[in-house]
C-alpha cells in the first residue's frame, strides 16, 4: 500500500491533477467574490458591499467561535479567508491516511461527515481526493484503489455558511455538497435519525405505497453510517467537546468497520486538553487513535498554492482599495499578508492532527444509549470490511 501511495501521490503532483482542482476551487471563489458578492445590486451599492465585506474580515479572524456567520458578509469573508487554505491542509491531512493505509474505502461507496463543514474546503479536497484516486487506479489497472464517489455530508449550523458553500459547488462545477444535510450538531442522535428512517418506512407499508420494496424494509439500518467522520477546527475549546459528548459518541458508534474519524486543530495550547478529552470519549466507542508520529503536520508557504492564494487576496483587495471606504484604519486590525501584495503569506508552521480508527467490525449504538435501554439493530458482522462496512 505505501508504494502504491507514493506512486499516487507522485502521479497526483507530476499530472498537475491536484493544482489544477486548487485552482478551479481558487476561480470559484474569486468568481463569487469577485462578480456577485462586491458588484452590490437593487438593494446596497457596490461601495457598501465592499465596506461592509471589509469590516467583516476581523470579526471572522477573531471571532470565529462564536455564531456570527449569519451576519452580513460574515460567511463570504470567513470564506476569503480560509476556505483555500484550509482545502490545502485537509488535502494534507488526506496524504497522511494513504501513507498509513488507513484512508477510508469501500466496494460500494463511503460516506463522508463534516462537523461545521463552514463553506466546505474538507469536503471539497475530500471529494477531489477521492476522484484522482479513481483516476489513477483506472490508468494503472489497480483493483484495490477502485472505490465510488463518497457521499458528502455536511453539517454547518449557518444558512448563510450553507449559501456560501452551494455557489462554491456550483461555481467551480463540483457534485456537492449544495446543501447542508444537518444543521446544528449539538442534539443530534443519529440512533433516533435511523428510528426515524425506519418509522417512515413502516408508514409507507402500511399505507401500501408502490415504491416500497423489499430492501427498503431493511435499508434504514444503514443510513446515518459513516465512513469517514471529520472535525476540522470545529472542536475549539474543551468547553465545546463536552457539550457535544453525547454526539461525539453518537457519531463515533456510527462509524462503519474501518471508519475513521480526524480531528484538526491547532499543535499546542488550549488544543492539547481538546484532543485528551476527545481521546477519552473515542474510547468508550472504540474508536482508537492509530496515530502517534503524525499528529504535527508541516505546512509550506513557499509552493505555487500559497502564490494562487496569494492571488485571490490581491485581486479581492484591489477591488475593496477601489471601492471601500474607511480601509486604512480597517488594515491595522489585520494581517499585513493579507492586504498588502508585497508582502508574502505567512501562516501557520504546522497544524494538529488525531486519528481515530473504528476496530471492531460492525457499528454500535452509542455507550450512552445502552445504558438508557434503548433497543436496535446492529449490522451483521463480517470479516471483509471493505464489503461489509
Amino acid at each position: 500500500m505505501k508504494t502504491t501511495a507514493v506512486g499516487f501521490l507522485e502521479w497526483v503532483e507530476s499530472t498537475e491533477r491536484r493544482f489544477h482542482a486548487f485552482d478551479q476551487l481558487a476561480t470559484a471563489l474569486e468568481t463569487l467574490l469577485l462578480d456577485r458578492v462586491l458588484t452590490g445590486h437593487v438593494e446596497i451599492s457596490a461601495t457598501e458591499a465592499c465596506t461592509q465585506f471589509a469590516a467583516a474580515l476581523p470579526l471572522a479572524l477573531s471571532k470565529c467561535d462564536e455564531p456570527i456567520y449569519d451576519a452580513p458578509f460574515v460567511a463570504e469573508a470567513y470564506a476569503f479567508l480560509h476556505l483555500l487554505e484550509r482545502y490545502r491542509r485537509f488535502s494534507q491531512v488526506l496524504d497522511v491516511l494513504l501513507r498509513a493505509g488507513v484512508l477510508p474505502m469501500r466496494d460500494s461507496g463511503i460516506d463522508i461527515l463534516d462537523v461545521g463543514a463552514g463553506p466546505g474546503p474538507a469536503l471539497f479536497a475530500s471529494s477531489d481526493f477521492y476522484d484522482q484516486l479513481i483516476e489513477y487506479a483506472e490508468k494503472h489497472s489497480i483493483a484495490g484503489l477502485a472505490t465510488p464517489q463518497p457521499k458528502l455530508h455536511a453539517v454547518e449550523d449557518s444558512p448563510s455558511m450553507g449559501h456560501v458553500m452551494h455557489w462554491i459547488s456550483e461555481l467551480s462545477n463540483r457534485r456537492g455538497p449544495h446543501q447542508r444535510r444537518l444543521g446544528s450538531f449539538q442534539g443530534t442522535d443519529f440512533d433516533e435519525l435511523r428510528i426515524e428512517e425506519r418509522d417512515a418506512t413502516v408508514r409507507a407499508l402500511q399505507e401500501d405505497d408502490p415504491w416500497i420494496t423489499i430492501s427498503d424494509l431493511f435499508a434504514w439500518q444503514d443510513e446515518w453510517r459513516f465512513n469517514f467522520g471529520i472535525f476540522s477546527y470545529f472542536l475549539t475549546n474543551e468547553r465545546i467537546v463536552s457539550e457535544t459528548a453525547r454526539e461525539l459518541q453518537s457519531l463515533f458508534a456510527s462509524m462503519r468497520a474501518g471508519g475513521v474519524v480526524v480531528i484538526l486543530g491547532a499543535v499546542a495550547g488550549r488544543y492539547r486538553k481538546v484532543y485528551k478529552a476527545v481521546d477519552k470519549v473515542a474510547k468508550r466507542e472504540v474508536m482508537w487513535r492509530i496515530e502517534q508520529r503524525n499528529s504535527r503536520v508541516v505546512c509550506d508557504h513557499t509552493d505555487r498554492y500559497v502564490f494562487r492564494i496569494k492571488q485571490v487576496y490581491s485581486r479581492v483587495w484591489e477591488r475593496l482599495d477601489a471601492e471601500a471606504t474607511g480601509l486604512e484604519a480597517l488594515k491595522r486590525e489585520l494581517p499585513k499578508d493579507l492586504w498588502d501584495p508585497s508582502v508574502p503569506i505567512k501562516g501557520i508552521r504546522e497544524f494538529g492532527l488525531r486519528v481515530f480508527r473504528r476496530i471492531d467490525m460492525a457499528p454500535q449504538r452509542a455507550s450512552w444509549h445502552k445504558k438508557k435501554g434503548k433497543i436496535g439493530s446492529h449490522a451483521a458482522r463480517s470479516n471483509d470490511w471493505r464489503k461489509s462496512a
